[in-house]
């Protein structure tokens, strides 16, 4: 069936269609194709839509917005953006199903070395790539960042239930007594983190294109230099959007601050880091107060919730 889609708005030949189980967020395919190999995602716009007042609607408009923007920043010789390709209606998203949508991206071929710390060439490569990504001007610009922190309204429903057991897996009750144990900083937290988006939204003239997450795990290293994959993630903001990722180098904030003009905002810097975090705690929260199994995802999410607070 994807072998079909692809095909049929792609006008490509598919020869083989394999899973890849990498990523996170979407399902993935290595296409070989007529056209080259190609890796297929298919995002599901209701995972992305816990924070969207305008459901999937909303979250189709962005992610088509962000993919726009990234076939764009491609087209205009920014060779570090593995920009999607565009379908037969000139678009670089196709909806599926309603709550479905199907993208294609050519393959890089190189190294990915999944998440991790960048080494200092590394780093300095990707801070290069993102002064050039900052000063970009492509005719199509993705949505604007709205601030809003995914999985609130999740966060809200295990907060009001705190007082009551989480029975729905083997990690409920230890979720629950994380929570009950740093209830006082998980609200402190989110007072923070309302009284930084309100200074972040007041600085809409220092917006630029941003990518979201350019850390480690989303970059290729090939023979012409890194390249940034997974652009759904694509918005107008402030450049602190991707400066957090090496808040813990200030020599090389610097050296971005030579070479772009812009000195990354301490204040920015810490409301992206806190967003992050907060995101990944409420996420695994509602994954761990709700019903699963004694499997390593529970495992995965358990340490990566321990994690989080660690880090509040």
């Amino acid at each position: 069936m994807i072998a079909g889609l692809v095909a049929a708005h792609w006008a490509v030949r598919v020869t083989s269609l394999e899973y890849a189980p990498i990523g996170a967020g979407g399902h993935h395919w290595w296409a070989a194709t007529s056209a080259g190999d190609l890796f297929v995602t298919v995002d599901d716009l209701t995972a992305r839509s816990q924070a969207d007042h305008g459901g999937t609607d909303g979250a189709f408009d962005r992610l088509a917005a962000a993919f726009g923007t990234a076939r764009q920043l491609d087209d205009d010789g920014l060779e570090f953006v593995a920009g999607p390709l565009v379908d037969m209606d000139g678009s670089t998203v196709v909806r599926w199903r309603n709550r479905l949508v199907v993208s294609v991206t050519p393959r890089v071929h190189g190294m990915q070395h999944g998440w991790g710390a960048f080494d200092e060439r590394e780093r300095d490569e990707m801070l290069g790539c993102l002064v050039r990504l900052h000063a970009a001007h492509p005719k199509q610009e993705p949505a604007r960042d709205d601030f809003e922190l995914q999985g609130r309204a999740a966060l809200k429903r295990a907060i009001s239930s705190r007082e009551h057991e989480w029975n729905g897996g083997p990690y409920g009750e230890a979720t629950r007594q994380l929570l009950l144990g740093r209830y006082d900083d998980v609200v402190d937290a989110l007072r923070r983190f309302g009284e930084a988006t309100a200074a972040a939204t007041a600085q809409q003239h220092r917006f630029v294109v941003t990518h979201g997450e350019p850390h480690r795990g989303n970059v290729i290293a090939t023979a012409n230099g890194p390249v940034l994959v997974d652009w759904d993630t694509c918005r107008l903001a402030p450049p602190e959007r991707d400066l957090w990722w090496f808040r813990d180098a200030p020599d090389a904030l610097a050296t971005y601050e030579e070479a772009s003009g812009c000195a990354a905002d301490a204040a920015m810097l810490e409301l992206y880091r806190l967003r992050w975090t907060l995101t990944d705690l409420a996420l695994y929260t509602d994954e761990l107060r709700g019903a699963h199994l004694d499997d390593d995802d529970s495992e995965l999410a358990w340490d990566a919730l321990v994690e989080c607070y660690t880090t509040l």
